[in-house]
């Protein structure tokens, strides 16, 4: 077997040959090992790129890991910047048959030694004409065993860098799964005149919650409001309406709707209905679909006087250099509360009045727990017009 230097020598050379406008196949190995709903959103929006950039190909993304196959596809229902969805392992695949490959692999030394393996003769004597480019540091969770190998295109990234600027991300329903949406409400007991105000209770970390306390006295403000009901998500069918049952009133308990087990796709239809007025929850995947949504709608249909308020509560970040900025300042529809200690108190202000360098600065950010009732309701008041 010849040397992997000569394999890799000879996709270099692939690399700087390759002419954009003949390219016709273009394959994404997406290898993301952990899955959350809003990094995934962000994630898969930014391979649109790869729509515009190679303006006459087929693009299919291969994500290998088959456990969260279904959620990968309940995100890349009808994107238009994405042909084929594949899970396939890389033996499964035939290299022969594509044009590029953009690799998103925790290894992509592993993946070098196997085309060697495989295809080594073929690359060799120029018979597999196969480029492939490294977008692991720009997809995938930076860890410490990360090992990248192949060149970055950087003509793709320069052109990424312009025209994705502020440009919000999206996420693409049809007009029949907000049609189904509607009628699940309705089956449910939404009458038409009444508004669907939908409430986000769980997090990937229990840091972004709020107090309990906090939390269901907020949900009792909403509760007693003039022809208005509150849905919360039971994706796990855990039996959430028993737990809120123990909370509330009988009276307040009938106004409450519970999606149970109905799976992400059909979460993300009940949350585009007609009559969703309000979305309020954590910085959390849930939020950053419903802002994906209608950041789509926004843009592509004369829905815009029933975008709903949306509005995201944040504290302390947990990651290096992470901040509220960072997932929500590119989320135009979106209200995002920053909790900030000023002098000794407690300011729910929203990241859009912040400077540059206040959304940047975390010194002074207070945790999702130090939220008040008070606070969060007096600016969903502020906000959200009472029915007449």
């Amino acid at each position: 077997m010849e040397n992997v230097v000569d394999t890799f020598s000879q996709i270099c050379r692939y690399n700087e040959d390759l002419r954009i406008e003949e390219v016709r196949n273009v394959l994404i190995l997406y290898e993301e090992q952990e899955f959350f709903i809003g990094d995934t959103c962000l994630k898969f929006d930014q391979l649109k790129i790869c729509r515009q950039f190679f303006a006459n190909a087929s693009i299919s993304i291969n994500c290998l890991n088959s456990k969260y196959l279904e959620l990968y596809k309940n995100l890349l229902k009808n994107n238009p910047h994405v042909d084929h969805l594949y899970n396939l392992t890389w033996e499964e695949i035939d290299f022969s048959e594509i044009d590029v490959v953009l690799c998103a692999t925790y290894d992509e030394v592993a993946f070098m030694h196997f085309l060697q393996e495989k295809y080594g003769p073929l690359i060799s004597g120029g018979l597999l004409d196969l480029a492939v480019f490294s977008i692991t540091a720009y997809i995938l969770r930076v860890t410490d065993d990360l090992r990248t190998a192949f060149p970055v295109n950087k003509k793709m990234v320069e052109y990424a860098a312009s025209v994705m600027v502020n440009r919000p991300y999206e996420i693409y329903l049809s007009q029949e799964e907000r049609t189904w949406g509607n009628q699940w409400l309705s089956g449910k007991g939404l009458d038409k005149d009444e508004r669907l105000v939908v409430v986000v209770d769980t997090a990937s970390k229990k840091e972004k919650l709020l107090r309990t306390d906090v939390y269901f006295d907020v949900l009792v403000y909403l509760l007693s409001l003039h022809k208005t009901k509150v849905l919360v998500f039971d994706e796990g069918s855990v039996g959430k309406a028993e737990f809120y049952q123990e909370w509330l009133t009988k009276e307040q308990f009938s106004k409450m709707i519970f999606s149970t087990g109905l799976g992400l796709r059909k979460d993300l239809c009940i949350l585009s209905a007609d009559r969703t007025s309000l979305i309020l929850g954590p910085c959390t995947g849930l939020l950053h679909c419903a802002s994906g949504m209608y950041n789509y709608f926004s843009r592509t249909s004369a829905v815009a006087e029933k975008i709903p308020l949306m509005i995201t509560y944040t504290g302390v970040y947990q990651g290096d250099n992470e901040t509220a900025d960072q997932w929500w300042g590119k989320s135009p529809l979106i209200q995002c509360l920053v909790l900030k200690d000023r002098n000794g108190h407690k300011d729910a202000v929203l990241l859009g009045d912040l400077s540059e360098e206040e959304r940047k600065y975390t010194g002074d950010l207070l945790p999702c727990r130090e939220y008040s009732s008070e606070m969060l309701i007096d600016f969903i008041r502020s906000r959200f017009a009472p029915q007449p």
